[in-house]
């Protein structure tokens, strides 16, 4: 029924980016919502910036969000809620539907939930037995409709701290119907908590290429240690038999010993990286601990028939890595 990889598009809208909201865009939320008398203005400010609007909503995996959305009905007409969200996750799309009140509006009163909220609800039902009873005509129409409930919110008053007790007794009761009522003030704070935690990240991660950086450069003046060796193979008159060669490593747990013969007198390689001369005895995953240091002579004595012995110690060379 529905797509296995998530589509560029729904009804011509792409996903909405909503992980970089900026400290900016918080503060137009703020002078928004102090100024406005109704809902409208806030409908027109998540209508330009979804992203503010969907951080408060659900926490997406890749969402839409349509203003203002036309639902057709198959009589003609159509339901317009004034946000639709569409989440998409793995076992197919959950869709939110949205209704702002206007912001100086109470969503309780003296006597329990007040009347522009119950007809907040009124609203939310119809949407859904719409969503629900004509599931396969909104999908002809391009809608990825399920029909299964939808979750709906209510955005509306502000955030009263001595009525915040009171009121979430009471609106909590419409959480039986999937129904979250919110103030604008709490919307506002997810996306003030959004973009402190997307600084907090940035600065983790700042942090962590700092620390890249400064391995890096401790790694660049680090310096290797050759232990240079000259084993006479048996004939120290003849000095064309004698080999000169180095065993290097970085000394820590876990190194390549590296194994090479060198040329006299400059000390140099006597091979190319990639040369079958060079050998490299890996410590300590292939050979162990224990087993790094006969395999290393056994190495000498099979490939250039040297017999390693710790007193043919000629010298130590530093050198950088």
């Amino acid at each position: 029924m529905f797509p296995v990889h998530p589509p560029a598009e729904i009804r011509g809208l792409p996903p909405v980016a909503y992980g970089n909201i900026s400290p900016s865009l918080v503060e137009e939320f703020r002078h928004v919502l102090e100024s406005a008398s109704d809902e409208k203005p806030l409908q027109q400010f998540f209508e330009r910036n979804p992203a503010m609007l969907l951080v408060g909503i659900v926490a997406p995996h890749r969402a839409w969000v349509f203003p203002r959305a036309i639902l057709p009905k198959p009589e003609g007409g159509a339901w317009i809620p004034d946000f639709m969200t569409c989440d998409l996750t793995s076992t197919g799309p959950i869709w939110t539907i949205v209704e702002l009140e206007s912001p100086t509006a109470e969503p309780i009163n003296s006597r329990g939930i007040s009347a522009i909220c119950h007809h907040a609800h009124q609203q939310i039902e119809d949407y859904r037995r719409h969503l629900a009873n004509h599931a396969a005509f909104l999908r002809d129409g391009g809608w990825p409709i399920s029909g299964e409930r939808s979750p709906a919110w209510i955005v509306i008053g502000r955030r009263h701290e001595q009525q915040q007790a009171l009121g979430a007794e009471r609106l909590a009761s419409l959480r039986q119907y999937s129904i979250e009522v919110a103030s604008y003030d709490r919307l506002l704070s997810e996306c003030e908590f959004t973009v402190k935690s997307n600084e907090n990240n940035r600065l983790k991660l700042e942090e962590l290429k700092a620390g890249v950086e400064e391995f890096k450069r401790v790694k660049r003046a680090m310096k290797t240690v050759d232990a240079i060796y000259l084993n006479k193979r048996g004939n120290p008159q003849d000095t064309s038999a004698w080999a000169y060669y180095r065993i290097t490593s970085q000394g820590k747990d876990g190194d390549h010993i590296e194994v090479c013969l060198l040329r006299w007198p400059t000390f140099e390689d006597l091979d190319v990286v990639g040369d079958e001369q060079k050998s490299v005895v890996i410590n300590p995953s292939d050979t162990g601990f224990s087993s790094a240091y006969p395999n290393m002579c056994t190495l000498l004595q099979n490939k250039w028939n040297i017999r390693h012995s710790d007193e043919d110690l000629i010298g130590i060379r530093a050198r950088d890595v």
